[in-house]
């Protein structure tokens, strides 16, 4: 959307989200352990905020990134 910010949240404060649309993302939050209502969840079976976050954005892209692929070698360079 030309650079229009939709959704934004920090996962460890999931319940302050900003944007044009802030609570898009509830759903797919609360399926990933990032409750937007009040924090991450504090349960026995609730991710942290950081997979937490990781698991969203499998669920978003349909990318999971496995432990695997984090310890392998990392692609990256510099866009300018």
């Amino acid at each position: 959307m030309d650079g229009e910010l939709i959704t934004y949240f920090n996962p460890k404060t999931p319940e302050w989200r900003h944007g044009s649309d802030p609570d898009r993302l509830n759903d797919l939050m609360r399926e990933s352990g990032l409750a937007p209502e009040d924090g991450p969840g504090t349960g026995a079976e609730a991710p942290s905020s950081a997979s937490g976050a990781l698991l969203l954005a499998a669920r978003l892209t349909g990318v999971l990134l496995t432990p695997d692929i984090a310890k392998g070698p990392l692609m990256s360079g510099v866009v300018g």
